[in-house]
């Protein structure tokens, strides 16, 4: 049992977990609130009704990402406006490294007020923060400047009373330096994995006797026989599209619809007695990793997107810029999860379709660009429940599917590893940094 005594005059709070984690450096320890400043500027964009205003996301995987564009009819509260170069932080979330750089594209972009947003001072670069803020050898002490237990929280004012290590500018640079180093290294791998990645697509066109082809954007008037006439904007028409259905015509195929059961089911607060569920949002899900995050929500709190159970070998579709391809099967971690209405989920599939090879063959530019070409909107792109279950599939031998998606299968495991390799050489220096702030 550990014993610590604090003078009555440095005592700022209760709970005893602030006092017992004590970050000791061979530097500067000092509190964060002499450097930063909160930015709290909020604006009532729900005025303008018919306006589409962008609004940016953090998860601890991609740090600040662009999560929606949302008309102003549909925000009933006013959203913080970023800068460029600002860190934010979802307060409930940043004990998992939820937390980013507001990178210069994003800047003026909203975000929910939930968030915390702040920027540095003079002396203290914001590269560095961040790098301390989402490090694993800093984590213990974030957590225990949080307050709560079961959901914990680092407001702003508990951010500035939290004690860091502030070295001199210099040595704030050098260790930035290294770090982007490091990211160099790991970006080089990335582009390696990003090839591989590449080498699959032509894998599936190949073997499914599909050719990509290269297309210019054309300007001007062009004609469509009326046998052939499905929609009426033009943009369903564009001619990558329109030869890749012609090629599709020649194989043996059927449409998504006829081959495959989709299913919801929905969820009530008796399916969760801990009054907590894992939530599986469209950010969580990407092309190359499937499902690799998911959020605990207290029931109470559940977004009102939060409205279906996926299982285990379930395959989930994102209809909100498929085109982006976050689809995935699910596996043992996620199952009994709540995901978002965002996700067309199929059941399962015919006994002539096998459920790995549908999705990789989704993935693949044959399957992409057909969604991409029935998709509809602007701004925020989707596809519906209908149209998605005209996509046609191929359909060769059951044996030539398997052994398509086995092949894949072995290429993503190589792509894997490298990946893997890159985020060592992150996590490497991550930890070198962290021998040289503690002492």
């Amino acid at each position: 049992m550990q014993t610590v005594i604090t003078y009555y005059k440095n005592l700022t709070r209760w709970d005893i977990k602030s006092y017992l984690c004590l970050f000791i450096s061979p530097y500067a320890v000092e509190e964060l609130g002499k450097y930063i400043y909160e930015h709290s500027e909020k604006e009532n964009i729900g005025n303008e009704s018919e306006k589409e205003f962008p609004i940016l996301g953090v998860t601890n995987k991609v740090g600040v990402y662009l999560n929606e564009y949302v008309k102003g009819e549909n925000i009933n509260q006013p959203y913080k406006k970023v800068r460029g170069g600002e860190l934010t932080y979802n307060p409930y979330r940043v004990n998992v490294g939820s937390i980013g750089i507001v990178q210069k594209e994003y800047d003026n972009f909203y975000i929910s007020p939930a968030y915390v947003v702040f920027g540095t001072k003079e002396g203290l670069l914001n590269e560095y923060i961040y790098l301390v803020l989402s490090s694993d050898w800093f984590n213990q002490y974030l957590r225990a400047a949080t307050s709560g237990s079961v959901r914990q929280n680092l407001t702003f004012d508990l951010l500035s009373e939290l004690k860091v290590p502030i070295p001199s500018l210099k040595i704030q640079e050098k260790i930035v330096s290294d770090w982007r180093k490091a990211q160099k290294e790991a970006q080089e791998l990335n582009k390696k994995a990003g090839e591989k990645e590449k080498s699959v697509d032509d894998y599936i066109l190949r073997e499914i006797g599909i050719e990509k082809k290269k297309y210019e954007n054309k300007k001007g008037a062009f004609v469509i026989w009326f046998k052939d006439l499905e929609r009426w904007d033009t943009y369903f028409y564009r001619e990558d599209f329109f030869d890749l259905n012609k090629q599709l015509e020649k194989i043996n195929l059927d449409y998504l619809g006829k081959k495959a059961v989709f299913v919801s089911r929905p969820w009530n607060k008796n399916d969760f007695p801990t009054g907590v569920f894992k939530y599986v949002q469209i950010s969580d899900v990407n092309k190359q990793n499937g499902i690799y995050n998911c959020e605990e929500i207290f029931v109470n709190e559940a977004p009102s997107r939060a409205t279906q159970i996926i299982r285990k070998n379930d395959i989930l579709i994102s209809t909100t810029r498929p085109y982006l391809a976050a689809f995935a099967k699910v596996k043992d971690d996620f199952d009994g999860c709540v995901a978002s209405s965002g996700f067309s989920v199929i059941e399962k599939t015919s006994d002539d379709l096998d459920k790995n090879y549908l999705l990789e063959f989704l993935k693949s530019y044959a399957g992409l660009k057909q969604l991409e070409q029935r998709m509809t909107g602007a701004s925020y792109p989707a596809i519906t429940q209908e149209e998605l279950e005209k996509i046609k599939i191929p359909l060769p031998s059951l044996t030539k599917q398997k052994e398509i998606a086995k092949k894949v299968e072995a290429i993503r495991a190589e792509i894997a590893g490298i990946k893997n390799k890159a985020s060592g050489i992150l996590e490497t220096t991550q930890i070198e940094i962290g021998k040289m702030l503690k002492a």
